[in-house]
């Protein structure tokens, strides 16, 4: 093999998410006249492939035409009888249904040819039959049947002995049952088979049958003709080549398709159409499976697949129950599956089968588990926190505190754990005795911890216990290294802000100084310390338009790090939901310019931004490159105003005049003005330019005196 191969099976082997690399690799490998030693290479990449990926249906799609290609009959039917059940493609399944038939062309009219054919069609339609494409082989069936004659060989294996004197009953009754299903299902199909269904009734001979049958059948035909076109137009824009990688790792593209699908399934259960209850279900069912094959990682579409089972509409709780049952195995680490499962099986009053759940959750890591151990070990914690609530609830709190006693040995267990055991005791008499023993047995070992230390002195807190709140806070901060005190002081200062003195905080701010001496170093800090003291719950001090100037920078930082910063890039951990808005609910507002002068358009649409939102998330390249090649200096700013056709402000606050040589906005000479006050400007209305407009290119302010008056008449209108 030559030296590009190995590089890009490296470069596989690095990062098997990209999906340009596999292709690369395939085409290379594939290159020149083929070979037996070219087959074997190929067929090494494709079991590469589906082995990370094994519900990748455009790759189990071309590696099934490879083989096919090669003729080798048993590796071919071995390879469907893998991929079929894992990839409800219809393209996968046509496929699939051709082979069958190019195996069986030589003994087409045979009845062991005809029936092999007909239990591969049947089964396809079992599976995918509900699919918008469809239609294409629910028109093969019917030909099929259609084309077995009553004095065949065949006709008795394909419908059943004959009765006496009624030699079509049993054909026509299988092509009017089969005819009527297609019927239901919004497929492309539906005027070619409502065209064969008409041919179908009225060559019987029975005219009045024929019309009676029609008219009962048209209004459901035209019912999925109605939905069809929209079914296929939610269908037709999925990407049916895309990897199916973990949340995250796929980009924008990959975030794009993941709420196609979603929107994509919940239309299917919001349209049923004429649809009987088993159809519509069938239809739904489809749509989730077929959702699963690109989206496998993402557990959200687990959890929604069961939580319509769990519905009026849905199949009940034991298919929810192999809905989870199977996330969990494709997901070992969302541990979300594991404990919605025990919930379900809980409920169902199968303690059992929930207890050994949470008994696989605890279990002790195998080696390969040990390499994640940070990861692994808050897992588990986790598993330990929600195996005692559920001991708590089935077998009481004796039961729950010998469960704690267990976690205790194991030595992986975090601190988390210990606040969750006080929490159990506090919450079931309300006396802080035992509480209060636990927190200090955990001091123990993490007294270093800050956020252990935090969550022991809110309870403290909460108990009026506001000396010992102090002592915790002195012991913890002399204990931990000065570099990792910082959450310490944060509440050491929110605290003692609610109950202490102003020389109490002061001194406290002293010596947060004295000990955070690089932090203290952010221009922000100061503004930091100022919201510990006097912000109350979500409650800021000030209104919402003082924060659009640089306290964003802070109150948004956490927000801005997922949306904009590492977390778009790596993808949030599944599971987890993104941060919450920041105080008052408000999405986070533009960045600031650091004072630059931007034009109009630019400013403007840098008000509107709004946080990310159910749908489809924005192509960040696309917005950020003409702002990345845009001219911010003065004079390109000034050159772009003037060809728009707007005033120009200058750099001392005067407007210029634009290129027409006119003021906008000036009152035309002659024209009596009535003396009445002008109404105020809508927040909308961009073209409005006065010389307090407080959207005026360059404002990084907000304006005092008589804009407050603006900004609030404009909130009003």
């Amino acid at each position: 093999m030559s030296t590009l191969i190995d590089q890009l099976r490296q470069q596989v082997a690095e990062n098997p998410y990209e999906y340009q690399n596999w292709e690369n690799l395939l085409r290379e490998v594939g290159k020149g006249p083929r070979s037996e030693e070219q087959i074997v290479a190929l067929r090494e990449v494709y079991e590469n492939i589906v082995a990370i990926f094994p519900t990748t249906c455009a790759y189990w799609k071309d590696y099934c035409e490879f083989e096919i290609e090669n003729g080798d009959e048993a590796i071919v039917k071995s390879l469907f009888g893998k991929c079929l059940l894992l990839c409800l493609d219809i393209d996968l399944w046509k496929m699939y249904v051709g082979y069958i038939r190019s195996l069986n062309a030589d003994r087409e009219d045979s009845p062991e040819g005809i029936m092999e054919v007909k239990t591969c069609l049947e089964f396809a339609l079992e599976q995918v039959g509900q699919d918008v494409r469809a239609g294409e082989l629910w028109q093969e069936y019917f030909d099929l049947l259609q084309s077995v004659q009553e004095d065949s060989p065949a006709y008795e294996k394909v419908f059943g002995e004959a009765v006496e004197g009624q030699a079509d009953a049993a054909k026509t009754a299988a092509l009017r049952r089969g005819m009527h299903k297609a019927l239901n299902i919004p497929t492309t199909s539906l005027d070619a088979i409502w065209s064969m269904y008409e041919q179908f009734e009225n060559s019987l001979g029975n005219k009045t049958l024929s019309k009676r049958s029609l008219d009962e059948w048209r209004p459901k035909y035209h019912a999925s003709k109605a939905v069809s076109n929209e079914r296929w137009s939610l269908v037709e824009s999925l990407d049916t080549k895309m990897l199916p990688l973990p949340p995250g790792k796929g980009g924008h593209h990959q975030l794009e398709e993941a709420q196609k699908w979603r929107k994509y399934c919940h239309w299917e259960f919001d349209n049923p159409g004429e649809a009987d209850r088993p159809t519509h279900q069938a239809r739904i069912v489809l749509a989730y499976e077929q959702s699963l094959s690109y989206l496998i990682q993402f557990p959200d579409v687990w959890l929604d697949y069961a939580s319509w089972h769990m519905s009026e509409t849905g199949m009940g709780a034991e298919s929810a129950i192999a809905v989870l049952n199977r996330g969990r195995e494709a997901l070992p680490a969302a541990l979300v599956l594991h404990f919605e499962v025990a919930d379900l099986h809980e409920q169902m009053g199968n303690i059992d089968k929930a207890r050994s759940i949470y008994e696989e959750v605890v279990a002790e890591d195998s080696e390969e588990e040990a390499e994640e151990k940070a990861r692994t070990n808050d897992l588990k914690t986790l598993g330990w926190i929600q195996y005692m609530r559920f001991v708590r609830r089935v077998d009481g709190v004796m039961a729950a505190r010998k469960l704690f006693l267990r976690a205790r040995k194991w030595s992986g267990l975090q601190w988390q754990a210990f606040v969750a055991s006080a929490r159990f005791e506090w919450l079931n008499d309300g006396k802080d005795h035992i509480p209060r023993n636990i927190f200090e047995l955990g001091l123990k070992t993490y007294l270093k911890c800050p956020g252990y230390v935090v969550e022991y002195a809110k309870f403290l807190m909460g108990i009026g216990d506001l000396a010992n709140t102090r002592s915790l806070f002195e012991r913890a901060i002399t204990a931990t290294p000065p570099e990792e005190t910082g959450p310490l002081w944060d509440a050491y200062i929110e605290f003692e802000a609610e109950s202490g003195s102003l020389s109490t905080v002061s001194s406290l701010e002293s010596r947060r100084k004295e000990a955070l001496k690089e932090e203290v170093k952010d221009p922000l800090d100061a503004l930091h310390v100022s919201l510990l003291k006097h912000k109350f719950l979500d409650i800021v001090p000030g209104t919402s338009d003082m924060f659009e100037v640089s306290p964003d920078m802070y109150a948004y930082e956490e927000y801005d790090e997922y949306y904009y910063g590492q977390g778009e890039q790596e993808g949030y951990p599944p599971g987890q939901p993104p941060p919450p808005p920041p105080p008052g609910g408000r999405p986070p507002p533009p960045r600031p310019m650091g004072g630059a002068r931007v034009p109009r358009d630019l400013h403007q649409l840098m008000k509107q931004l709004h946080g990310p939102a159910e749908g489809p998330v924005p192509d960040v390249e696309h917005i950020l490159t003409p702002i990345m090649n845009f001219d911010f200096t003065a004079a390109g700013i000034e050159s772009h105003e003037a060809a728009m056709g707007r005033p120009i402000q200058s750099l001392d606050g005067g407007k210029k005049l634009s290129r027409s040589g006119k003021r906008r906005g000036s009152k035309r000479k002659g024209t009596q003005q009535p003396n009445v006050p002008e109404p105020p400007p809508h927040p909308d209305d961009h073209n409005v330019d006065d010389g307090d407009n407080d959207d005026e290119i360059g404002d990084d302010m907000p304006s005092a005196g008589s804009d407050v008056y603006r900004r609030r008449m404009r909130k009003r209108t």
